[in-house]
């Protein structure tokens, strides 16, 4: 792939993957990832008082990580479509926690989910 180039597809490439410059434009996530609600650790770690703020929270982190599987500098560049529909009602829920960077990123196809967490606009 590195070599001849074309399409790598892949399930949960959140973290494990280099792809510098050139070599990736294009990163599709089509679904998010949430912790497994049948682990043990997971079920007692969701009982806590932010569990379910966590359990999202841990979902829009692996988003920021399978992003920057494509972008791994900042002079390097690439666009990330975020095919699930629970995206945008998750982050806009959390956007204040969010890094700056991965915020200024964001380009939101319907921006009115986003325009009522973002004061100025």
């Amino acid at each position: 792939f590195k070599r001849s180039g074309g399409f790598l597809l892949g399930s949960g490439m959140s973290a494990g993957i280099d792809l510098p410059g050139a070599l990736c434009r294009w990163n599709v996530v089509p679904k998010l990832h949430f912790q497994n609600l049948s682990n043990e650790v997971v079920q007692k770690r969701m009982a806590l008082e932010d569990g379910q703020t966590w359990y999202e929270l841990e979902a829009l982190r692996h988003v920021m990580q399978a992003t920057g599987r494509s972008t791994r500098n900042p002079n390097d560049w690439s666009v990330t479509v975020i095919m699930d529909p629970r995206f945008m009602k998750i982050y806009a829920k959390h956007y204040n926690t969010i890094p700056k960077w991965f915020n200024d990123a964001i380009i939101p196809e319907r921006r009115s989910e986003l325009d009522a967490t973002r004061p100025g606009y």
